[in-house]
């Protein structure tokens, strides 16, 4: 399967990273990854019940390097997370990924970001 958004979350973690912290990414640098606890959603596709059921809870409270989260945020069927909070936890080092429960192709996560040049990352929870 076509799995090419893992770099598109890899470049755009990057891109998110600058804009948003004004921090250069390292390769030491670690993301903690959780579910949103805002994202009230019901889960719509086979995708969301697969990823938030079976491969997010072996992953969610754990620290992972860029590639690591990039490859597990995409999916087999090349869907990334509709939305990704991204805060400092501590600066240049460790991150947490905030992540929506809903999982989309890319085409649907353009149109909820419109021009961002983060996208899938939200700016306006800072």
């Amino acid at each position: 399967m076509d799995k090419s958004n893992v770099e598109l979350l890899r470049d755009q973690t990057k891109i998110a990273l600058k804009f948003l912290y004004n921090a250069q990414y390292i390769d030491e640098m670690v993301f903690y990854l959780e579910i949103d606890p805002s994202d009230n959603s019901e889960l719509k596709t086979n995708m969301d019940e697969i990823m938030n059921f079976w491969v997010l809870p072996k992953q969610v409270g754990k620290n992972f390097s860029l590639s690591e989260i990039s490859e597990i945020l995409t999916t087999a069927t090349n869907e990334i997370p509709l939305w990704i909070k991204l805060y400092e936890l501590e600066p240049k080092r460790t991150y947490k990924m905030s992540i929506s429960k809903r999982f989309r192709k890319i085409k649907v996560v353009q149109e909820r970001h419109a021009d961002s040049e983060i996208l899938p990352f939200l700016k306006e929870y800072l």
